[in-house]
């Protein structure tokens, strides 16, 4: 009786490990679905930011000339000129010579005058999710930029010169001069000047810009590779 009792209990926890694996298993697609899915969730939002920035910088260069180049260029941008990352528009703003806003779903912002607004988007499958209902992922990213313009040169440098303004060969003359028309331009920034062409302190920027002819003095010539003294703090 106790021997066919035992037999009884055994058939009875037949079946249990496999409900165990399976219980297992559900538990290590889970977790691969956050592994997987997840990962590739944060790369595509990192792409889609990477899309976005590219497009806001390609567009603000069309400001302030047209506000319609500008949104063509960006819409360009984040399709075309990055079509590997299957971007999908939702919206670009762009401001003319008054202010105005963006939102698409990351709040609103407001945009100040010449600035580009772009909103994109991408869906993914996922690998494993859809086991637990979840088909796609979608990645959003909103970037923003602004068009500004230096409006005055005082005190202190660098400089920018348009590309297109400058030749090397001959090089292209630069003359700086104040409103006032008195060549008397500030710098704080040491600069090589005069005979012995060695990094000069205090206003060394504002004497090479005024040059010799108004009371500076001429910048040295610096090639490839010259060795040129300097000095603490430069």
């Amino acid at each position: 009786m106790k021997t066919d009792r035992f037999r009884s209990l055994r058939r009875r926890e037949d079946g249990q490990a496999l409900v165990f694996s399976v219980l297992l298993l559900a538990g290590l697609l889970g977790v691969s679905s956050l592994v997987v899915d997840g990962g590739n969730s944060l790369l595509q939002r990192r792409n889609q930011q990477g899309v976005a920035d590219a497009a806001a910088l390609a567009a603000v260069k069309d400001l302030p000339a047209s506000t319609s180049a500008a949104n063509s260029t960006a819409r360009s941008y984040a399709t075309t000129q990055n079509s590997a990352d299957r971007s999908v528009v939702d919206d670009v703003v762009v401001t003319g010579s008054t202010p105005g806003a963006c939102d698409g779903g990351f709040g609103a912002k407001l945009l100040a005058p010449e600035s580009v607004c772009v909103i994109v988007h991408s869906t993914s499958s996922g690998a494993f999710s859809g086991i637990v209902g979840i088909d796609t992922f979608e990645a959003n990213a909103r970037a923003i930029a602004q068009a500004s313009q230096v409006t005055a040169l005082g005190g202190w440098l660098p400089f920018g010169v348009r590309a297109g303004a400058f030749t090397a060969s001959p090089p292209t003359q630069l003359t700086i001069t104040p409103s006032d028309g008195s060549h008397n331009v500030g710098g704080m920034i040491n600069a090589l000047a005069g005979p012995t062409c060695k990094f000069y302190g205090g206003n060394g920027v504002a004497d090479v810009i005024k040059s010799a002819a108004y009371g500076g003095a001429d910048a040295c010539p610096i090639t490839i590779g010259q060795t040129v003294q300097t000095q603490t703090g430069v």
